[in-house]
């Protein structure tokens, strides 16, 4: 237990000491701010329209928390420190564990910075275009407290699927590179062009498990086909996460070329 604590603490303070880790926390509260910002001024705040645009972070924290979860997995890579690091920790699955744990906890601590930013930047907008009824503070603490365990989930979700990609394919700018293209605009592609498909991805198998306070099409969207039923996602979704995480391991326990790329 001791050494696993060791270990733990050891993988955070790489993440705390990174540069790219306070670069990726600021990015994560500024992009939820304006994502906020901009749903509040397109909706007016309608009614409901506050927790509406709180469904902006899940979306906002994604990329940013699955780049952080890449960069735990790879952080030896930056200073070829690999050959160390498993001297020190011979236990490769204890240092995997380790990395899973840290890299997935910051996943969900980037969903709350996102979630925070987003409110702040939906009460800047109610006093930069003040409105008659503009929603209060208080209650835009609740719709955001509704929405926070869905946006963990959804952000947890996300970016342990990217977590077992760059386990199981270890390089780091292909697994970046790929985060970045499917975030920014394959699945938003994908989910325009042929929802028959997007429903199946990982962004859209969340919707359904946890959907957002205001999905009130959620019901006629699973009638039409569109999204897929609960235990079915449910099952789809842990069958995923299990075949990547027991893959990954396999590949992370039996590779031999660390310190070779």
């Amino acid at each position: 237990m001791d050494g696993r604590r060791h270990v733990v603490r050891a993988e955070w303070r790489k993440v705390a000491w990174a540069k790219s880790t306070w670069a990726l926390v600021t990015a994560t509260g500024l992009a939820g701010g304006l994502a906020g910002a901009v749903n509040a001024f397109h909706e007016r705040l309608l009614p409901g329209a506050s927790a509406g645009a709180l469904v902006a972070p899940a979306a906002a924290s994604e990329l940013f928390a699955a780049i952080l979860c890449v960069l735990v997995l790879s952080a030896e890579d930056v200073h070829h420190t690999w050959t160390t690091t498993l001297v020190v920790v011979p236990q490769r699955a204890l240092l995997l564990g380790a990395k899973w744990s840290v890299g997935l906890t910051g996943a969900a601590a980037f969903a709350v910075v996102s979630l925070s930013g987003c409110v702040l930047g939906v009460e800047a907008e109610g006093l930069l275009f003040p409105v008659v009824g503009h929603i209060s503070m208080s209650t835009l603490m609740v719709a955001a407290s509704s929405e926070l365990l869905r946006i963990m989930l959804a952000v947890v979700v996300v970016a342990s699927v990217w977590m077992g990609v760059a386990t199981i394919w270890p390089n780091r700018s292909a697994v970046l590179t790929l985060l970045v293209a499917w975030e920014l605009a394959v699945a938003n592609l994908l989910a325009l062009s042929d929802p028959g498909v997007a429903k199946w991805v990982p962004e859209g198998i969340v919707q359904v498990i946890a959907p957002p306070v205001l999905m009130v099409n959620l019901v006629d969207q699973m009638n039409h086909g569109t999204l897929v039923s609960v235990p079915v996602a449910a099952a789809y979704l842990t069958g995923l996460l299990a075949t990547l995480a027991a893959v990954g391991a396999w590949r992370f326990v039996s590779r031999d070329d660390f310190e070779k790329r």
